[in-house]
């Protein structure tokens, strides 16, 4: 009998030893382990005052399914999450109470931007990747402005005049968890007739723009039902954590002057334009014409007694590409001699810093390149036996090397490609640095 309850005793025992480590296995699908925990702390931070509340985001590293959210209504409260060991990836927001509801929450998913693409808060995010031990530890977190601010004001319009609206061209439309914008659309703002000064006004929060150029369409309609619609290319788009105020007023067309104000975000940008009828010769009219270039020949060509080659310094500039066209023509795509590398949080103000100031030998007018010119460059610039070639020649004329397995930004810093990867453009995420070249696109004609 006593043998009996020993082999009892001992059968029990086996079984509960069986219980725990079943309880504490690691679980393949989620990528934690069961039964361990360790507690998160979270501290959350942003460049520029933030309303609350704060939802705290932890997603599975390895499905980007959701782990646990947790809310902070109030400066004060907590953001503490009790988490199974293993890796997640934390994300805090602020400012979403100009969102949507989200059906299904998961990294990949959208955060809820209406389906106007107009939002009525200032979006902030920001993100970290975490290993959960079985103790308390800390994770700190800095949220950044995802969303642009425009605010339109226009003066002097005709008295019969019964609506107007804006539209913006092209611009993202949904963001995901991860920070990835998703989709380009046009955004259009109806403006209201403000009843003290009879100004048409409109201001909304936007996501960045999904191109190098922002074109504007606005369409006014008078008391009869008729509608016209005066348009405008401007030769850099929207970004994120910048507010842009237009003020317009209406006198033989639209003559738009703008200022991109900077009430604790980003540094201001100044902008001025005309277009419609009554808009003259502005360079900037229509297209974004690049009117004269230095050296040119009065129509923005230049006379050259031979056609540049790709990878070599012409007029103190680095060709990157060159597109040979008709009648002893070429376009060439110019590189620029320096380099910008910047954080994630950083991208926006480093763009619209470069895009304001720079001007190479006399060159001014450079832009971000798209998607689709960094994806013709990058091959032949970083092509095995050629990296060395490039970088040499730049440094012998004053210019930045370029970095091999790095990011470069494209299509207004929403994406990136990776310099020695044919592959498509990516999206931007938090992670790692990124790198900035500018390009800028002038057309030769060879002598007779």
């Amino acid at each position: 009998m006593k043998r009996n309850g020993l082999f009892i005793a001992l059968a029990v025992l086996m079984l509960s030893m069986c219980v725990v480590s079943c309880r504490d296995q690691y679980d393949e699908t989620t990528g934690v382990v069961n039964g361990q925990k360790g507690v998160v702390s979270v501290i959350t931070r942003s460049t520029v005052e933030m309303d609350y509340p704060v939802t705290l985001y932890a997603f599975y590293s390895n499905t980007g399914k959701l782990a646990q959210s947790v809310v902070a209504e109030n400066e004060g409260d907590d953001l503490n999450m009790e988490l199974a060991v293993g890796d997640y990836h934390l994300v805090a927001m602020a400012g979403t109470e100009g969102l949507t509801d989200v059906a299904a929450l998961a990294g990949n998913k959208c955060i809820g931007i209406p389906e106007s693409g107009l939002i009525s808060s200032p979006v902030l995010m920001g993100s970290a990747d975490i290993s959960v031990v079985e103790q308390d530890q800390e994770a700190r977190i800095e949220m950044t402005i995802q969303v642009a601010s425009v605010d339109i004001s226009l003066q002097d319009m005709p008295s019969d005049i019964a609506a107007v609206s804006v539209s913006f061209s092209s611009l993202y439309t949904d963001l995901t968890f991860y920070g990835e914008p998703r989709d380009a659309n046009a955004v259009r703002m109806i403006l209201n007739k403000d009843a003290e000064d009879g100004n048409w006004k409109a201001s909304a929060y936007t996501l960045p723009g999904s191109s190098t150029k922002l074109t504007l369409s606005i369409c006014m309609t008078d008391e009869s039902g008729m509608s016209t619609t005066y348009g405008y290319t401007h030769e850099a788009n929207l970004c994120a954590a910048t507010p842009y105020r237009l003020v317009g007023s209406f006198k033989e067309g639209f003559s738009l002057s703008g200022i991109v104000t900077a009430a604790g975000w980003n540094d201001p940008v100044d902008i001025a334009f005309t277009f419609g009828q009554g808009a003259g010769n502005n360079p900037n009219n229509g297209e974004g014409g690049g009117g004269t270039v230095p050296g040119g020949n009065g129509d923005g060509n230049y006379s050259v007694t031979e056609i540049p080659v790709a990878k070599s310094i012409w007029e103190g500039h680095f060709v990157a590409a060159v597109e040979n066209k008709e009648n002893n023509t070429a376009e060439l795509l110019l590189l620029s001699l320096d380099e910008w590398t910047t954080e994630y949080s950083g991208i926006s103000s480093v763009i619209s810093q470069a895009n304001s100031n720079y001007s190479e030998n006399g060159l001014a007018d450079w832009q971000v390149p798209t998607a689709a010119e960094l994806s013709g460059v990058i091959p032949s610039l970083s092509m095995s036996g050629q990296i060395d070639r490039t970088n040499k020649t730049l440094t012998d004329n004053n210019g930045d090397r370029v970095c091999n397995g790095e990011k470069y930004l494209c299509d207004a810093g929403a994406n990136y490609l990776k310099m020695g990867d044919d592959a498509a453009a990516k999206a931007v995420t938090s992670s790692g640095s990124y790198h900035l070249r500018l390009v800028k696109k002038v057309c030769v004609v060879k002598k007779s």
